[in-house]
């Protein structure tokens, strides 16, 4: 496939000045791409603190409601069964 390669085209005065903005560019972009995934794990970090906290949270919650779902139950001679916990008595 050497008919398909590019050519190096002649050097023109000037080009070296064309290199070196463009290499600055490069290096540019190459920060910012760096600055963007480490923003991308600090909210990777933050959001999955926040998942972890919401789940803890619905887990307490959850625990709480069964609890008085079973005192009700038995407050009300049911005996704190299965039954009582699934229609929430």
């Amino acid at each position: 496939m050497p008919a398909l390669m590019p050519r190096a085209a002649p050097v023109r005065e000037g080009d070296s000045a064309l290199v070196r903005v463009l290499q600055a560019y490069i290096e540019t972009l190459r920060a910012q791409r760096d600055a963007g995934e480490r923003q991308e794990a600090q909210n990777d970090d933050h959001i999955g603190a926040e998942l972890r906290e919401i789940a803890g949270k619905a887990s307490a919650e959850l625990f709480r409601a069964s609890r008085r779902s079973r005192k009700s139950a038995h407050a009300h001679g049911g005996g704190g069964s299965a039954q009582a916990l699934v229609e929430g008595v």
